[in-house]
């Protein structure tokens, strides 16, 4: 899950990910490097809001 999101925001950025689905930077960031796992919900929104 941590590479997706990664791949994700590496379109953008992990800030403007985070700006873009309503969360903070630092939690975005948690969940690009594995330490947290996103809830589904937030899943999709990742993936809604980076276009895919």
């Amino acid at each position: 899950m941590a590479a997706r999101i990664r791949e994700l925001a590496g379109r953008s950025s992990i800030a403007e990910l985070a700006r873009r689905t309503g969360t903070s930077r630092s939690r975005m960031s948690t969940y690009a490097s594995g330490k947290v796992t996103p809830s589904a919900a937030m899943m999709l929104r990742i993936e809604r809001v980076a276009g895919t």
